[in-house]
């Protein structure tokens, strides 16, 4: 789960997450990333042209998406356009949307580069 959830849109996102949980073992671990403040600061101070929330946005709104572009979406023969762009979550929203069907075991700030690492147990 590196670098999934940061490209879903939060309509796709509880399919995936329903997904993993039914294909892992009782004791095991989910490990995803996900941007986080850490990625709002880095895109801010880092990147230009890139679509990026503001701190107090993401706080407010939990989770931030951006469609990509037509013609960086007709690169990507794999996708549904609609589904498919940068994802930016709160923790607090992270932990909401996996309650349904895991526990929130930990979330590291900024564990790879400058996303975060989710990992998570199933109910």
């Amino acid at each position: 789960g590196i670098s999934i959830l940061t490209h879903l849109s939060p309509e796709s996102q509880p399919a995936y997450l329903k997904e993993l949980a039914r294909i892992t073992t009782p004791s095991g671990l989910v490990m995803l990333t996900i941007a986080s403040q850490g990625a709002v600061a880095f895109h801010r101070e880092k990147t230009s042209g890139h679509q990026t929330p503001t701190p107090e946005q993401l706080d407010k709104e939990g989770i931030v998406f951006y469609q990509y572009p037509e013609r960086q979406l007709q690169r990507i023969d794999f996708v549904d356009g609609g589904d498919y762009g940068r994802t930016f979550h709160s923790h607090e929203y992270m932990k909401m949307i996996a309650a349904q069907n895991f526990e929130t075991l930990a979330i590291e700030a900024r564990a790879l580069h400058y996303q975060d690492l989710v990992i998570l147990r199933p109910l």
